[in-house]
């Protein structure tokens, strides 16, 4: 059985145990973009005002922040945006309706984010996309803080050096087990473009920026027991 899904290499032996991923191969893909714009708090000079965007195409994770919600997983497109001003800001996780708002290049050359996103499209929950390795901004939870919408106007041009990195797993628990194996390409990239929530505009070049695409393989052997994960 081979089904095509958007993930990555992250979590991918706990994701054999998730909705939805019984025995079998799967192949994930997943691609992303990150923006920082503006100098880092507690640089040297007056507070400025600075922002970041991180957006995901790919299979995701929304943990409800209700404990008696369940966990479910969806091939999205979200992204994080948090913003920063002298006197406060805030920020938040967004569900892009439109998936074509979102646009990489297959040669991670070039990309570009046009969206607008607001209260309708908080993400239904704790996100984590599964091809991301580490903390998201502001925990990849829901909306707060700035005001909505937010409009995200960003093209992102390559610094003209591709990286790739290699894994392969393997994680065993009784009767399950699971071999994974990926393969991530990255560029360092330049945004430019508008970031705007209310009154509050952030525009120009990007301080920091990059762009990653991911392909991997997961095959999954008999059924996970959830004592396994911890």
């Amino acid at each position: 059985m081979a089904v095509v899904l958007s993930a990555g290499p992250a979590i991918l032996a706990r994701a054999g145990g998730g909705p939805g991923l019984g025995p079998g191969s799967f192949t994930f893909t997943s691609t992303s973009a990150n923006a920082f714009f503006g100098s880092p708090k507690g640089a040297p000079g007056p507070s400025p005002t600075f922002a970041s965007v991180f957006v995901n195409r790919g299979l995701t994770t929304f943990e409800p922040q209700d404990s008696d919600g369940a966990t479910t997983v969806q091939d999205a497109t979200t992204v994080f945006v948090s913003i920063f001003t002298p006197t406060g800001g805030g920020g938040g996780c967004f569900v892009i309706p439109n998936r074509t708002d979102f646009t990489i290049g297959s040669d991670l050359h070039s990309a570009s984010l046009h969206t607008t996103v607001g209260s309708a499209d908080v993400c239904p929950g704790l996100a984590k996309p599964l091809a991301v390795d580490g903390p998201l901004p502001l925990g990849g939870g829901g909306g707060g803080g700035i005001a909505l919408p937010i409009r995200l106007d960003l093209t992102w041009t390559w610094k003209g050096v591709i990286g790739t990195d290699q894994f392969q797993s393997q994680f065993e628990c009784g009767d399950f087990s699971t071999a994974s194996q990926s393969e991530s390409r990255s560029a360092g990239a330049t945004a430019t473009g508008t970031i705007a929530a209310g009154t509050i505009v952030v525009s120009g070049s990007s301080q920091q920026g990059g762009l990653r695409s991911t392909d991997s393989q997961l095959d999954i052997s008999g059924s996970a027991n959830p004592a396994c994960f911890g």
